[in-house]
């Protein structure tokens, strides 16, 4: 079986904007992506743009991913991924992440080619405190050295978050569990200017209910997760964005996952996304007798 575990990965993802309209370069593509997994701790691939023409066939970028990898005495594993642009301008993006296993700690760095900040090529370096309960997260960046604070407390069924970023626009969670079929939340991503009320209900062992209500714009949004025996269906229904998604897929790594998402107004403007992973080394007809 070591030939089978060592096959490339595909994904892909193919969308049709308008289902009332033939399929054009203006209202669909399709990207797919393929990886090699090298080693244990080393796989690499690239990302593909897919067309009706040869001209809109292209590579956008090939990249590369480290895993586990041992540093010292083994206290410390490092993880990273690296992507490199093919459209000449030799564009590269990716992340080192170093966590120390015992103490809880882990650094962060986002890389990016055009990033010209005090150290060359790191956008912004992420630092994560982890103890029994909390978790402080500051983030610099590299430009300007301006610092972004988050910070996590978890008591029971009460879980907290604030954070602040550089520019002084704040963020607030609040998460809690009323009992076992029942969680509420209340979260803003802006401060207290457009608060979201949050509540989440089981019910049986197939369907969760979370409505929602956004304070500014007094916006409603209603999503709905059934679960079969191998497939989840999850609706949604968006008053501020006046459409609804539904979304089938199915809970293997393998399986077909198809997003229908659709305006009240203009049903005939729908659109359709279909993606899937699929890994030859799962399949049984790939491996070795």
């Amino acid at each position: 079986s070591g030939s089978a575990e060592r096959m490339p990965t595909f994904s892909f993802i193919a969308k049709h904007n308008k289902l009332g309209a033939v399929p054009s370069e203006e209202n669909s593509d399709i990207h797919c992506s393929i990886e090699k997994q090298l080693t244990n701790q080393l796989g690499v691939g690239g990302y593909v743009a897919l067309g009706s023409t040869k001209e809109s066939f292209r590579v956008e970028n090939l990249f590369a991913r480290v895993s586990n990898v041992c540093l010292g005495n083994g206290g410390c594993h490092a993880n990273g991924n690296i992507q490199v642009s093919t459209s000449g301008d030799n564009s590269f993006k990716g992340n080192i992440e170093v966590n120390h296993c015992c103490k809880g700690i882990s650094t962060r760095a986002s890389l990016n080619s055009e990033a010209d900040g005090y150290i060359p090529y790191v956008d912004k370096v992420q630092f994560t405190q982890q103890h029994y309960g909390w978790q402080i997260t500051p983030t610099v960046h590299m430009k300007d050295l301006s610092v972004d604070m988050e910070a996590v407390a978890e008591m029971e069924d009460l879980v907290t978050m604030v954070g602040v970023d550089h520019t002084g626009k704040s963020k607030f969670t609040i998460a809690k569990s009323m009992n076992q079929e029942t969680q509420f939340k209340v979260s803003s991503d802006d401060g207290f200017s457009n608060i979201e009320y949050q509540m989440a209900r089981s019910i049986g062992d197939h369907d969760i209910i979370s409505p929602s209500f956004h304070s500014k714009g007094n916006n409603f949004k209603l999503n709905w997760l059934h679960r079969f025996k191998a497939v989840e269906v999850q609706t949604s229904i968006d008053q501020a964005e006046k459409k609804i998604d539904v979304e089938v897929s199915g809970q293997d790594e393998n399986s077909l996952s198809m997003k229908l998402s659709s305006p009240w107004d203009s049903p005939q403007d729908a659109g359709v996304t279909f993606s899937s992973k699929i890994s030859p080394s799962k399949f049984n007809f790939f491996k070795k007798k």
